[in-house]
């Protein structure tokens, strides 16, 4: 439970009234690419009897974004329709929803809806209503993705199942034979909504409903695996996942943190990622679950180093250290 924030129940009626969808985007440093994206999240919309809200959280950003979204929202007019929220530390991902998410409590707009969107995303026509029309259909009882696209609206991945011992070898070691072995699932989305482990955290969707019974996302992650073990909370208390074709969202991939999946192009990964993988893995398994998981990723990774010296092909360059990863993603060392 956040501290500090009381969660008010109150039965949800939806019929012939305005349908309220607070959208819950956390912005660091990304203040010029969440301007100009303004108008297309709020234009995506194309039925009658929805009403969007935005809830900006500005994670203190180091660069100049809070006045730009500022300045932004004056300017177009939008002063009835985004709050802008100043965070008081960058205290992480689901820190900043947790903000977003009691500020959309706390005001008059009463939500019946949350849409957890990325700062380096803007929705597609239709993505929301497509979202809404699937919760009604499920009593409200779900968590729902939007299928990413690239800027080209390629659809992307965007639906997983949960990490494993399996996955963690595998990804140490990506070889064909182990696709063979222990096939990923297929998730064919060709006909029509899938239930799925998770979703991507750049867009999930969820009703007023599901987030009384879930509560706040887990503010001990700073980023990263946050999503993953939401998804994990509502599993475990029977809400499924679902991905929702028919619901598109553009996603610019890695606009904060330079960081895509489990990869980070040129440059190491943050000790961020170490610590978010050991969180998941020790607070959803066993200690022991845990330790093995991240031995079978590093004995993946040192297979695949050896392999590279007969094939350079193979050499990885992800940003990844295994003399990290040992220190913070399977020990835990903090500092």
């Amino acid at each position: 439970m956040l501290r500090g924030f009381q969660l008010e129940q109150r039965e949800i009626t939806l019929g012939t009234e305005m349908i309220n969808v607070a959208i819950v985007m956390v912005n660091y440093n990304t203040g010029e690419l969440v301007a100009e994206n303004f108008h297309k999240n709020f234009s995506s919309v194309q039925r009658e009897g929805f009403n969007l809200h935005l809830f900006l959280v500005d994670n203190l950003s180091t660069d100049n974004s809070f006045t730009v979204l500022t300045n932004a929202i004056r300017e177009q007019g939008l002063e009835n329709c985004v709050t802008l929220i100043q965070a008081e530390c960058n205290g992480g991902f689901a820190y900043g929803n947790n903000l977003g998410l009691a500020e959309a409590l706390s005001g008059n707009f009463s939500p019946d809806y949350f849409y957890l969107l990325n700062p380096d995303a803007y929705l597609l026509p239709g993505a929301i209503e497509a979202l809404v029309d699937f919760s009604k259909k499920s009593s409200d009882e779900c968590i729902l993705g939007s299928i990413l696209h690239d800027e080209q609206l390629t659809p992307r991945t965007s639906a997983f199942s949960f990490p494993t011992l399996v996955t963690e070898f595998r990804r140490g070691m990506p070889l064909q034979i182990l696709e063979r072995i222990f096939p990923r699932p297929n998730f064919d989305l060709a006909s029509g909504p899938l239930k799925v482990d998770w979703v991507s955290g750049a867009c999930f969707f969820f009703s007023r409903k599901v987030f009384e019974r879930l509560g706040w996302m887990d503010q001990s992650y700073f980023l990263y695996f946050e999503e993953v073990d939401y998804m994990r909370q509502a599993r475990q208390v029977g809400v499924p996942v679902y991905s929702v074709p028919t619901s598109g969202v553009v996603h610019v991939a890695g606009a904060s943190t330079k960081v895509v999946g489990s990869s980070r192009k040129g440059g190491a990964m943050p000790d961020y990622w170490y610590e978010s993988w050991h969180r998941y893995f020790n607070k959803n398994h066993s200690r022991m679950y845990a330790c093995f998981t991240g031995l079978a990723w590093l004995s993946g990774r040192a297979l695949n180093k050896l392999l590279a010296v007969i094939r350079p092909a193979r050499k990885v360059n992800d940003g990844h250290s295994m003399a990290r990863f040992f220190r913070k993603g399977i020990l835990g060392v903090r500092n």
